[in-house]
């Protein structure tokens, strides 16, 4: 294949000198030593930085994800849960016993049927970003923490669950946004009805009017 570069010498060198230029600068950015560095060993390193990168998007395909920096993010993910499991209490690192043997009904309360080990480990893995993120906000509720380890030592895997879903929706600060919503009237009747009270003269933070007192004074 004929070289296509270097037709015009002066030219085409003067073109190509930045890109050069910026192969070096990558190559002493992916740690080649600056000393004896030339272009052959800058172009080395950064040939052989394309090709893993390369090899790892393939492998990263491969796995399901659609490229490196999602399958990269996916172990971030991974790597925070599982540093956030190991926070834990022992006691939220197995399933309960009860999931497995079950509870008979009582007079006071309804039981429930045994799971097998299978259906009680796909629970637990369900539940344990719920159980994770109510635990989180319990930081400083001892007691609300001790209710959730009774519930998980003594109700269903499913009765569990809506108990972790509860006590987020409480422990969750409320936003700005949804006090307002609060407060502010519902419909548009009510918003109407509020500015029309708000803006009459005759009742300006609850003082009694002047047509009101003459007409108090009317009736005297």
């Amino acid at each position: 294949m004929e070289n296509a570069f270097f037709k015009n010498t002066a030219k085409d060198i003067a073109s190509i000198s930045p890109i050069l230029q910026k192969m070096v600068d990558f190559a002493l950015e992916l740690g080649v030593k600056p000393d004896g560095l030339n272009l052959p060993n800058a172009w080395s390193r950064c040939e052989r930085v394309i090709r893993e990168k390369v090899e790892a998007e393939d492998k990263a395909r491969e796995l399901g994800y659609l490229s490196l920096s999602v399958a990269l993010k996916a172990l971030s993910q991974i790597k925070r849960a599982e540093d956030d499991f190991s926070r834990l209490p022992e006691v939220f690192h197995s399933v309960p016993n009860i999931w497995l043997s079950g509870k008979v009904d009582t007079r006071k309360q309804k039981g429930f049927k045994p799971v097998t080990l299978t259906s009680a480990l796909r629970k637990h893995r369900v539940i344990l970003p719920l159980l994770i993120e109510a635990w989180q906000l319990a930081e400083s509720e001892d007691t609300i923490r001790d209710s959730i380890v009774r519930e998980y030592l003594s109700t269903s895997g499913d009765e569990f669950e809506k108990a972790l879903y509860r006590y987020i929706y409480d422990l969750e600060e409320i936003t700005l946004e949804e006090e307002f919503d609060s407060i502010l009237p519902a419909t548009d009747e009510d918003i109407a009805a509020s500015l029309k009270l708000a803006t009459d003269p005759n009742r300006i933070y609850g003082v009694v009017g002047r047509a009101e007192l003459e007409d108090q004074g009317d009736n005297e």
